[in-house]
């Protein structure tokens, strides 16, 4: 076939001085994940003050969870209509309604106060998932698409660093501001996203898609520093070419993805990954960071476990990009499977101890430290590496249906388990969730191991020739 032997993405040759402007439009259009980490933390500090009576309408349990969720079942909507969006309209206007998404999606959680309705806080959660949903799936796939194959993976992950932020942000504001102020502190980042994000190129790819090549050479000369547009025609050739094959299988559907064997594979993985990160129990780490350590005996309240928990996710994430581009993805999934399995047992112990009555007082130090290294370990692993896995995994002939049913499936298993984590701990304790995670993780290791192909060093067509079963014909460098 075609596909299996035409390149889709080269580097520049030689030391190319200008990946600011590259930089420049990576950091602008990921910075929406720094509103998207508020709104999925949005819930650990306000959830318990709603749940107290203290606030402005009180809320159950069921409730709670409800609120808590619903942004996830958002999220498996928003994924199924970004295959379209990407496709019709293109990357950057698929970001910037995503945008828009966000602004509508907290003003719905603003006005529901004034309105004193439950309901509109529901919408809201829906519509920030919607949101939440559109950008796991376009923006790592426009990253991947810009960036030079040396540092894909470094920009790849930068997502996970915008999130951390947006996680900080809510934990340290959240016990400070009143409910309609953390609104407002966690909607302000996305006026500086619309202001910067008017000077961010359209993907080249979707440029040649749509038979825009002038625009396309002079969007990727400004992406790799302004330079002439003979020093990107290598590149652009390689598009060309793997927009033809695009063109040529333009009936690309669901039954090619699940009958051809490289989208089959590709398939395999990106859901297996999907399915391990959220059965880590991250979102509900998240979403229900100071419910969790209220149920704790630790001396640190629940708001400040919370905070320190927010700061070493944030530091972490600021780390991972380098790592990330060191270590490459395999290694460090299988490093941070096996650390997330240690900490999410031993915070099961925890609470099995403490709800058979079994004095825990030495070891009041032992949740915030084994969520602190949960969550370091997901940073550096399960975290940002499942989504650039998915922006690098699709040929392009099925690249949007792929990623779209990717994503979607990650976030209707998120939004299972974040809505049945109460349901859980009210049977049969905290404790058998956090087990359930760490056995999880346990698998995550062994899938990593035994079913992701190690693709550190190879280009986007390499990684489709190693799918279908060949051996990549280059020098990278090992794993």
């Amino acid at each position: 076939m075609l596909e299996k032997t035409i390149p889709i993405t080269l580097p520049v040759k030689g030391k190319n001085p200008g990946l600011v402007n590259l930089y420049f439009a990576a950091f602008t259009v990921t910075l929406p994940f720094f509103v998207v980490g508020s709104c999925l933390s949005w819930t650990s500090p306000t959830l318990p003050a709603l749940e107290s009576g203290k606030d402005w309408i009180t809320v159950n349990e069921e409730q709670g969870s409800w609120i808590g969720s619903l942004l996830m079942l958002g999220a498996t909507f928003g994924a199924c209509l970004s295959g379209r969006l990407l496709d019709r309209i293109g990357r950057k206007k698929t970001i910037v309604i995503d945008i828009i998404l966000l602004l509508v999606s907290w003003g719905c959680l603003a006005s529901a106060k004034p309105i004193n309705s439950l309901w509109v806080i529901y919408l809201g959660r829906f519509v920030s998932g919607i949101a939440t949903g559109l950008a796991f799936a376009a923006i790592p796939l426009y990253v991947s698409e810009i960036a030079e194959l040396s540092v894909r993976s470094a920009l790849a992950s930068l997502s996970e660093v915008f999130l951390a932020g947006g996680y900080l942000v809510e934990y340290c504001l959240g016990p400070l501001l009143s409910y309609s102020g953390l609104i407002v502190a966690s909607s302000l980042m996305l006026i500086v996203s619309l202001v910067l994000f008017t000077r961010t190129p359209e993907s080249p790819h979707y440029l040649i898609l749509r038979g825009h090549r002038q625009e396309a050479v002079n969007e990727l000369c400004w992406l790799r520093g302004n330079v002439p547009p003979s020093a990107v025609e290598e590149e652009i050739s390689s598009i060309e070419m793997s927009m033809l094959v695009r063109k040529e299988n333009k009936h690309g559907s669901f039954k090619d993805l699940v009958t051809d064997r490289a989208n089959v594979r590709a398939l395999l993985v990106c859901c297996g990954l999907s399915f391990f990160q959220q059965f880590s129990g991250i979102n509900v780490m998240l979403a229900y960071a100071e419910p969790i350590f209220m149920k704790t005996s630790s001396h640190l309240s629940a708001s400040g476990s919370a905070i320190v928990v927010g700061l070493v996710q944030f530091l972490t994430a600021c780390c991972t990009p380098f790592v990330v581009n060191q270590f490459g993805f395999k290694r460090l999934l299988l490093c941070s499977a096996a650390i997330m399995s240690i900490a999410q047992g031993a915070l099961g112990m925890y609470f099995f101890m403490d709800d058979n009555n079994i004095d825990v007082s030495l070891l009041s130090w032992l949740p915030v430290s084994s969520a602190m290294l949960y969550i370091v370990s997901y940073c550096l692993g399960f975290g940002p590496l499942v989504w650039a896995i998915m922006g690098e995994m699709y040929s392009p002939s099925i690249k949007e249906i792929g990623t779209s049913s990717s994503t979607c499936f990650n976030w209707f298993l998120a939004f299972i388990i974040t809505k049945l984590f109460t349901n859980i701990t009210q049977i049969l304790g905290p404790y058998a969730a956090f087990w359930l995670f760490s056995c999880c993780c346990i698998f995550a290791f062994l899938f990593t191991l035994f079913v992701l192909p190690d693709t550190k060093g190879l280009s986007l067509q390499e990684i489709q020739d190693l799918l279908n079963g060949k051996k990549p014909n280059n020098n990278a460098n090992p794993s």
